[in-house]
């Protein structure tokens, strides 16, 4: 489900899905929409690392804490779920998205 709106706030999500800007890391972490950034150097370290602490946990525990985490987000991401997965897929085929792509794609080969 895409929660990241709820995360940031709607007026900021705005911004981005009307712009299309990307969320730069230092961004993201400084929203509250990341906890973590790592080089590409140590994210294997980083991600192990944070695996090893989670299988820690007592199982039972850490299931019903993300589920209770989560429970609020998904109230309201229901909410819009139809309409906006409806939204999306009328837009993935639209014409005019398919020259934006191709336009896109163009971009990377210059």
């Amino acid at each position: 489900m895409r929660r990241w709106p709820q995360l940031i706030g709607f007026a900021r999500a705005r911004r981005y899905l009307l712009t299309g800007d990307p969320i730069r890391a230092v961004d993201a972490a400084a929203m509250g929409l990341i906890t973590e950034t790592a080089t590409a150097d140590t994210l294997d370290e980083v991600v192990a690392g944070y695996a090893r602490r989670l299988l820690a946990q007592p199982e039972h525990a850490l299931r019903w804490t993300k589920t209770s985490i989560n429970a609020g987000l998904r109230v309201i991401a229901n909410a819009v779920l139809d309409s906006s997965a409806g939204f999306e897929n009328v837009t993935q085929i639209m014409a005019v998205h398919r020259e934006i792509l191709e336009g896109m794609r163009g971009k990377k080969g210059k």
